[in-house]
C-alpha cells in the first residue's frame, strides 16, 4: 500500500469519526444503521481492516451523504493535494504558458 493510500485509509476513518459526532451516533447505532456487527464496525474504525465497498457506501448513506461528499470530507484532512491534480502531471506535459 503507497503513503497516499495509508493517508487516505486514515483520513477516511477520522472523518467517520467526525460523522458519529456530528450526527450524535454511537458507534453500535451506525453498524445498526449499515447492518454489520458491533465488533466489525470497530475494526474499520480502528484501523484493523478497511472498509470493503458497500459497507463504505451504506456507512455514507447512514450520514445522508453520497460515498464521494464522504470521501471529499476525508480528503480535506489529507496534507497531499488529490491524486490527479496539476502536481500529478509531469510538468513536461503541461500546456505552456501563454505570453
Amino acid at each position: 500500500m503507497d503513503p497516499y493510500e495509508r493517508q487516505m485509509i486514515d483520513a477516511i476513518r477520522l472523518q467517520v469519526r467526525v460523522e458519529l459526532v456530528e450526527h450524535s451516533m454511537r458507534q453500535s447505532d451506525l453498524s445498526d444503521a449499515v447492518g454489520v456487527g458491533s465488533a466489525a464496525m470497530n475494526r474499520y474504525l480502528q484501523g484493523h481492516r478497511t472498509f470493503p465497498m458497500q459497507t463504505f457506501i451504506a456507512v455514507a448513506e447512514a450520514f445522508g451523504m453520497t460515498p464521494s461528499e464522504l470521501i471529499g470530507k476525508a480528503e480535506a484532512r489529507t496534507s497531499r493535494p488529490q491524486r490527479g491534480g496539476p502536481e500529478a502531471v509531469p510538468a513536461d506535459s503541461r500546456a505552456p504558458a501563454a505570453g
